[in-house]
């Protein structure tokens, strides 16, 4: 500059250094980008957002098929179908917000030596475009109970909270992720590998009663979905109560998931143009 100056921009200090603040004043570029990724996800798709009913629906087929009567897994009394599916709807929610979390930075890698904004909306955007899905889902889920004459209560209504767990969750892997991704591009092969493997330790094609003592808190302690898709689950059939102390665990789980996921995210936020 000609007076020999530098300006540098640094983001306002806030409560854990996230600039909480700064993301509230960013929001219309945050909805922005979350209606950008919606339009990439269905963009010259042939199904469209049929995707989100076919891909649920076939997936519980073949876990009927194959765990509900080959293995014989039992479904706590109703038709396997209704016991898989709103456990299944968590998950596809899961694995795709995590899928497009973690690629946000790479892909708008041009956005990031560009211009200033807080980078912390990519990931975080990536979070809300699958909630189009389990909404198209949801309906589902409900025609699915009322062909299979599993009652309806108005427990349903409270997995509004299971969902926020796990947006969460995914809010705090998928930025986690994302930081990750700018520095090694091996990510990309884990992530597959990670959302596979936690398909299966996580209670979607068996009911979590089946797993006994402490290996039930070690399993809701390292993987949060256990006492997340319990919970759903129960609140879903209403045949049961609500585990809350196996809750209870997966909330502090996911809590420090997000927590940490965040901080990561806001430590080497300065260095990502630099690196991408």
């Amino acid at each position: 500059m000609e007076d020999g100056h530098v300006r540098i921009i640094r983001p306002k200090s806030a409560f854990l250094g996230w600039g909480l603040r700064e993301i509230w004043d960013y929001r219309e570029l945050f909805f922005f980008f979350v209606w950008k990724e919606l339009k990439i996800r269905y963009r010259q798709a042939a199904f469209g957002v049929g995707w989100a009913v076919i891909q649920p629906l076939v997936t519980t087929v073949i876990f009927t098929v194959i765990f509900g009567r080959m293995a014989g897994i039992p479904s706590e009394g109703v038709p396997y179908q209704v016991f898989v599916y709103p456990t299944l709807m968590l998950w596809t929610y899961f694995s795709n917000a995590i899928t497009i979390s973690s690629m946000s930075l790479v892909q708008n890698s041009n956005l990031l030596s560009k211009v200033y904004f807080p980078r912390l909306l990519l990931p975080l955007s990536g979070c809300l475009v699958g909630l189009v899905d389990y909404l198209i889902a949801s309906i589902i889920l409900i025609a699915m109970m009322i062909y299979y004459h599993v009652t309806l209560t108005f427990s349903i209504f409270l997995t509004v909270v299971p969902l926020a767990m796990t947006v969460l969750l995914a809010a705090g892997l998928g930025s986690w992720l994302s930081a990750l991704y700018v520095r090694y591009r091996d990510v990309q092969y884990a992530i597959p590998f990670f959302t596979q493997l936690m398909l299966f330790v996580s209670p979607i094609i068996y009911p979590l009663s089946i797993v006994t003592g402490t290996s039930k808190d070690i399993l809701a302690t390292v993987n949060p979905l256990s006492g997340i898709m319990t919970t759903q689950r129960t609140l879903v059939l209403g045949n049961a109560s609500i585990d809350w102390y196996l809750l209870g665990i997966s909330t502090l789980a996911t809590l420090v998931v997000f927590i940490l996921g965040i901080s990561y995210f806001k430590h080497h936020e300065r260095r990502m143009a630099d690196v991408i």
